[in-house]
């Protein structure tokens, strides 16, 4: 199987789309806080310090809703390519190599659209996915409870929850990936996620190790770009006396900054570990349906997948009739 290094080396364009989309965000970022504090800056010199509780209220909301809306808009965009860069991934996990004359970022989108139908599909999958893993997570770190008399079993399956819900968001795109890569076996896109969770629950102890590396490169990169920036524009910009409070907008900053960081350059490279990780870990194992009964007690949003799957046969076997019919 391909190696991490290569899948993201072969994906680069991916990875440089995701670095330019969130370089926008980080400078977008930047001009609001900087325009916001002097407007209110304005405000502030103009009205004297009555207006100033007034001026920062005004001040945290602007900044909540313009991070809001940037926040849609990434959502949406950041979607698109995250789906497209799993799609990539899981193509070269399994054939080795993308087919040339087309550009790879184009040849994944136009086959997520295939495998899904709809980008909505592709979203709605991806919160099902989601919902069903943490749920079953849970679920599973219950097993420590008919452990107890393992001195501090609690404790450590506290701290492997942990790992493992910092590592989830990437998990769901493992399974997003089986499902693009069995998408041809007959079965829908939410009968072949359900089976990607059932292969989830059943090999997450063999994902571990890359949950820990994963867990280590996402909060390492976080924090060490958060206490950078914010101390150096500590440094650069401070408030003093009435206007001390204005000394939060390094953290602002930082934070969102951090957040940026972390989610252009490390997320794609966690994304390619958990996905090859997960096929690795799945590779000649069967199906274990007795967990799939139990998943589906257990997991309402997993039995979501089957509902789904059913409303989709019954809308095809009605366009199949509706197609039989023989005109009058």
């Amino acid at each position: 199987m391909i190696s991490t290094f290569e899948l993201i080396k072969k994906t680069l364009p991916f990875i440089w789309l995701r670095i330019g989309i969130y370089a926008i965000m980080s400078l977008l970022s930047f001009i609001l806080v900087i325009g916001v504090s002097w407007i209110g800056w304005r405000v502030i010199v103009s009205f004297g310090a009555n207006a100033f509780t007034f001026t920062v209220f005004i001040f945290l909301l602007t900044l909540l809703g313009g991070f809001g809306i940037m926040r849609w808009i990434e959502r949406y965009f950041i979607y698109l390519v995250k789906a497209g860069h799993v799609y990539a991934m899981t193509e070269l996990i399994d054939k080795g190599e993308l087919p040339e004359g087309k550009g790879q970022i184009a040849f994944a989108k136009d086959e997520v659209v295939r495998t899904f139908g709809k980008t909505s599909v592709f979203f709605g999958v991806n919160v099902l996915v989601d919902g069903a893993v943490r749920q079953i997570q849970r679920w599973l770190m219950k097993t420590a409870n008919f452990l107890s008399f393992i001195p501090n079993i609690h404790r450590l399956m506290g701290i492997i929850s942990k790992i493992l819900g910092t590592a989830i968001r990437y998990v769901d795109e493992a399974v997003l990936s089986y499902t693009m890569r069995f998408g041809e076996n007959g079965k829908s896109v939410w009968r072949n996620s359900a089976d990607g969770v059932v292969y989830y629950a059943q090999s997450w102890k063999g994902m571990l190790k890359s949950a820990v590396i994963i867990v280590l490169l996402t909060w390492g990169t976080f924090w060490g770009t958060f206490f950078i920036t914010a101390n150096v524009m500590s440094l650069i910009v401070t408030f003093e006396g009435d206007y001390a409070i204005l000394n939060i907008l390094p953290i602002l900053f930082g934070f969102f900054l951090a957040s940026n960081v972390r989610k252009a350059f490390i997320d794609p490279i966690a994304t390619a570990i958990m996905v090859r990780e997960f096929h690795k870990n799945v590779e000649n194992q069967e199906l274990k349906m007795d967990l799939g009964k139990k998943l589906y007690n257990v997991s309402n949003k997993f039995r979501e997948f089957f509902k789904k799957d059913k409303e989709e046969a019954n809308v095809d076997a009605a366009s199949v009739d509706e197609a039989e019919e023989p005109s009058v």
